[in-house]
């Protein structure tokens, strides 16, 4: 029980920090009205992120819900490195995207953005 606490704590922290972290470098409205953005990476950057979304939803949704048994590694093998190798390509993009706004804190902001996205799926009520 104290584990749990634990974990949850850590990661509302997380999560707490992405949000900060969004708010004061206004990361939202930058993204999608500076004219500094290189919009050539962003554009690949958020078509990365909906492959990502696409993949992540066929292995945690889709199969449970075709009563798959099978384990991911065994019954699709290509997905989990499939979903890394488009993260770390969406990941640079976005990173030349918001150079020119953020300079070296685009490194830190997305980091901490990342965590928080990558944490918060602990308050999701349908995963285990």
């Amino acid at each position: 029980m104290a584990a749990k606490v634990s974990d949850k704590i850590h990661a509302a922290f997380w999560v707490g920090l992405g949000i900060f972290t969004i708010v004061q470098s206004s990361l939202i409205p930058t993204m999608l009205n500076d004219p500094t953005v290189h919009r050539l990476f962003f554009n690949l950057a958020v078509i990365c992120f909906t492959i990502n979304c696409v993949l992540l939803g066929y292995l945690a949704v889709y199969l449970p819900c075709m009563r798959v048994t099978t384990p991911w590694d065994i019954y699709c093998p290509r997905v989990i490195p499939t979903v890394t190798i488009i993260f770390l390509v969406g990941g640079g993009c976005m990173m030349k995207a918001l150079w020119p706004v953020y300079a070296f804190l685009t490194p830190v902001i997305l980091s901490a953005v990342g965590m928080a996205g990558l944490f918060s799926l602990h308050f999701m009520p349908f995963l285990p």
